[in-house]
């Protein structure tokens, strides 16, 4: 679906009112130059790139190409699990921001590649456990491979806490 259609799709569903299908390119390029923003509310989930979000409120904005996800916002990529009050996501940008009581829950990440035969798992080994981060505001920035935590941040573990003003946790 070409991002032209998208858009129309969305006006479509979000505006809850009835548009007459065209296969004018023309009309399409009209509809889509009219939406400047679409609003949607209850029970919002989306899906981008692997990532998925859910809120209560999701606010699309066109002329910034941003989302923002209010009412309880989640965002998950694989197991990592991302909340606070207020979500932005950048849709060009590959960046987000989120606002007030932030809560991240970071997973490691598996280095070796899945082999055929389960291995059994070593009394040894050490478990790999989640790095928790709470702050007051977050911004993720995934062109840099960084997230930076601002103001009252605590990262926990299950062997360490850490206290600061700004934290930056570097990623490949």
């Amino acid at each position: 679906m070409s991002r032209r259609s998208a858009i129309l799709v969305l006006a479509v569903l979000f505006s809850g009112q009835a548009v007459l299908a065209s296969s004018s390119a023309a009309e399409e390029g009209a509809m889509e130059d009219r939406v400047t923003r679409i609003e949607a509310e209850g029970g919002v989930r989306m899906v981008q790139d692997g990532r998925r979000a859910v809120a209560d409120r999701a606010v699309y904005e066109r002329a910034e190409e941003k989302v923002v996800l209010t009412g309880n916002p989640k965002v998950w990529e694989d197991k990592n699990v991302v909340s606070g009050r207020e979500i932005t996501v950048f849709l060009d940008e590959d960046r987000s921001e989120v606002k007030e009581d932030v809560r991240v829950i970071l997973y490691p990440r598996d280095e070796e590649k899945p082999s055929e035969t389960p291995k059994k798992p070593r009394s040894s080994e050490k478990k790999k456990v989640p790095l928790v981060v709470t702050s007051r505001s977050m911004t993720a920035d995934q062109t840099k491979s960084q997230i930076i935590f601002e103001n009252d941040v605590v990262v926990r573990r299950s062997d360490m806490t850490l206290t600061a003003d700004r934290v930056t946790v570097f990623y490949e």
